[in-house]
């Protein structure tokens, strides 16, 4: 007797996630707690300290025999249970799709983005007068966007790419 073919539901190695419509969404949450000897990243007088760092990620794709989307998100916040000025937020996005126009010839697209804090030793921050300390540190957004073309020529495949990124 031959066995009935497999469904991906039914597929061990099958992708494990959570089921949207054709989309398959895998979220995690983790929570680190570390000791840094350096929070503030300074060249100088630093101290360590204890932190948490609680983790968001969740990554999504599309089921899709042609094309593809996928994004993923990871967020976290490190929290410094003795150098509070030294705490910063870092997040990073990103979503990228794929449009196949003919069997030989796609189309691909992706978005970016990234936060996080510039950390207190960096040396684009003003110096500050002696006995005086900032509240919070300033972010950092960095924003990009990549669009391309790729076309096969038999066993040769051309791709043409192009990027834009921002700083700020």
């Amino acid at each position: 007797m031959i066995p009935a073919p497999t469904t991906a539901a039914q597929d061990a190695f099958a992708q494990v996630g959570l089921r949207a419509g054709s989309f398959i969404i895998s979220p995690s949450a983790d929570v680190n707690v570390s000791y840094d000897t350096n929070p503030r990243r300074v060249p100088t007088q630093a101290r360590g300290s204890w932190s948490t760092q609680p983790t968001l990620d969740v990554i999504a794709f599309s089921d899709w025999q042609r094309h593809e989307v996928a994004a993923r998100f990871r967020g976290s916040f490190s929290n410094f249970v003795t150098a509070p000025d030294a705490n910063r937020p870092d997040l990073a996005a990103t979503v990228t799709g794929r449009l196949d126009v003919t069997r030989v010839m796609r189309i691909f697209a992706e978005a970016r983005y990234v936060l996080g804090a510039t950390s207190a030793g960096s040396p684009n921050l003003p110096t500050l007068p002696v006995g005086v300390t900032a509240r919070g540190l300033p972010l950092t957004h960095q924003f990009g966007a990549t669009a391309a073309i790729e076309q096969d020529f038999g066993r040769l495949r051309l791709t043409t790419r192009g990027l834009v990124d921002r700083f700020t």
